[in-house]
């Protein structure tokens, strides 16, 4: 069988005319779609979307909320779809001395400096992922006090001076560090090590790569509970699962301070990292194919 990755209608009509010529010489071919619908929409994309998934014999998902789009508004029977964790990103090293890893991006050594507390928003910057909530988190008094940092590490696809302005109107210049720039592989480890949580303030979501590396990295992440998000974290235990607005993240990131949680969560982490193997992937794969094919 054939695997197709999937993750934007921008592609529809070129992976869909592959597929279809693919079948016709009797190969199995199984979608591995990302997002079945795109974050922002652009013009045909229902017609897109029905084009290629008309195109493909099965279909493997990273999330349930992945899945029911494909059932409710891709009309594809349950039955060709089945869903497997977005996998583990082990290629970025392992895990280093969080003092270590500040000194590496440039933050000055807390022992010396402080007490300060490190949050992290990692990856590409789009208007979906709530950076902008965040920044609001990070103008509320009760953050202030605590000392909290907020380490924005990624590329702009959002104007960059949008977020610029908002933070010298909320005057938070002072608590936020920006590195506006691609991260290179060998970099990654750096950040997700300097921080004490991942904060994925997302307004919409399907699965995230970025998650992924925070489990890697046995870092606890809070989530909003947007899409695909909330199947990575159990509320409380190993993470955050919150409503995206500015009271419910600010209250999970004083209890998660204020009680020290870091070490418990982290715990956790490690112990269901095999459940996002890929190996589990490969598996599921193999059973698609086999079930759909040979009955």
């Amino acid at each position: 069988y054939v695997i197709i990755r999937y993750w934007h209608p921008y592609f529809a009509l070129c992976l869909g005319v592959i597929s279809r010529i693919l079948i016709k010489k009797s190969i199995f071919v199984i979608a591995w779609v990302d997002n079945a619908y795109p974050h922002e929409s652009m013009p045909f994309q229902n017609y897109l979307i029905n084009f290629f998934v008309r195109s493909c014999d099965a279909f493997m998902v990273m999330s349930e909320s992945v899945k029911n789009q494909l059932i409710d508004s891709a009309k594809v029977h349950p039955h060709k779809i089945r869903v497997s964790p977005h996998p583990i990103y082990n290629n970025f090293g392992t895990i280093i001395e969080k003092q270590n890893a500040q000194k590496n991006i440039g933050i000055p050594d807390t022992s010396i400096h402080g007490k300060d507390k490190y949050i992290l928003f990692f990856g590409l910057i789009r208007s979906y992922k709530g950076l902008d909530l965040l920044l609001e988190v990070m103008a509320l008094e009760k953050i202030r006090k605590m000392g909290i940092k907020l380490i924005v590490a990624g590329e702009f696809y959002h104007s960059k001076n949008h977020y610029l302005d908002k933070i010298n109107l909320l005057d938070v210049n002072d608590s936020v560090i920006i590195h506006d720039q691609y991260i290179s592989n060998k970099d990654v480890k750096n950040y997700f090590c300097a921080a004490d949580i991942v904060v994925q303030p997302y307004l919409s979501a399907s699965q995230s790569g970025v998650s992924m590396i925070a489990v890697n990295f046995n870092k606890p992440m809070l989530l909003t509970n947007v899409g695909g998000l909330s199947e990575y974290v159990n509320n409380g235990s190993d993470g955050y699962l919150v409503e995206p607005n500015t009271h419910s993240i600010s209250i999970a990131l004083q209890d998660y301070y204020n009680n020290n949680r870091e070490a418990s969560f982290s715990n956790k982490i490690k112990q269901k990292k095999s459940l996002y193997s890929w190996q589990n992937l490969a598996d599921k794969f193999d059973d698609l194919y086999k079930e759909l094919k040979y009955g």
